[in-house]
């Protein structure tokens, strides 16, 4: 369901996304992680084109931290 909402986000919800992934990565890896969260892409696919700096691991452990800041926000507004 979460992952559903990061990808059918409103303009402002893009908006704290991205702020949640800069809150949750160490700089550098904030666009990668919300290239996944807004496009739904895997670590491999965005792999495929980009470096990634970190073990996949790790990755996901940051996209898990951004992902429930980004929960966070959303019950904060009661809109989920």
């Amino acid at each position: 369901m979460l992952k559903k909402k990061c990808i059918e986000a409103t303009r402002d919800e893009r908006h704290e996304l991205l702020h949640c992934c800069i809150n949750a990565a160490p700089e550098g890896l904030e666009v990668l992680l919300y290239e996944s969260l807004a496009d739904g892409k895997s670590y491999d696919q965005i792999s495929k084109n980009k470096y990634i700096p970190i073990k996949k691991d790790d990755f996901y452990g940051y996209r898990r931290k951004a992902m429930a800041l980004f929960y966070d926000f959303l019950r904060m507004r009661k809109k989920v």
